[in-house]
């Protein structure tokens, strides 16, 4: 299949570099940035081999957070928190949305940050052109 984009980035979120996999057929689908469970816990590679059938209605982001995967390195153990990873996630999104060029993204990721507890493993980040 072929990819509009397929790119693995290494961006800074809070402080660290932390690895992320971006892969869709086209860039204006909406994007599904899958969270992980952990800690110390990465799925990205499986994230975009195994569900490459999402790619045809999303633009999936797989994430290494803070201290896993390809975001190992660098990172201060007293950083290993909930409220850092709800900040990351924050961070994560607002990146998102500029390098993905998209308006309208809605602070749902923080709302569910906020509810860990209460969501799944995975999350859908709204990011409709429409206004």
């Amino acid at each position: 299949m072929e990819y509009e984009i397929d790119e693995v980035r290494k961006i800074s979120i809070g402080g660290v570099g932390q690895k992320i996999h971006i892969r869709g057929e086209k860039r204006t689908n909406p994007v599904l940035l899958f969270l992980h469970g952990g800690p110390g816990i990465s799925n990205r590679d499986s994230v975009v081999n195994r569900e490459k059938d999402l790619c045809d209605v999303f633009t999936i982001v797989a994430w290494d957070q803070r201290g896993t995967g390809g975001s190992y390195w660098g990172v201060k153990k007293e950083t290993l928190n909930l409220e850092q990873l709800i900040s990351d996630a924050a961070e994560l999104v607002e990146y998102l949305c500029a390098a993905l060029e998209k308006k309208g993204c809605s602070s749902g990721a923080e709302a569910g940050a906020r509810n860990w507890e209460r969501i799944s493993a995975s999350g859908i980040l709204n990011t409709s052109r429409a206004m």
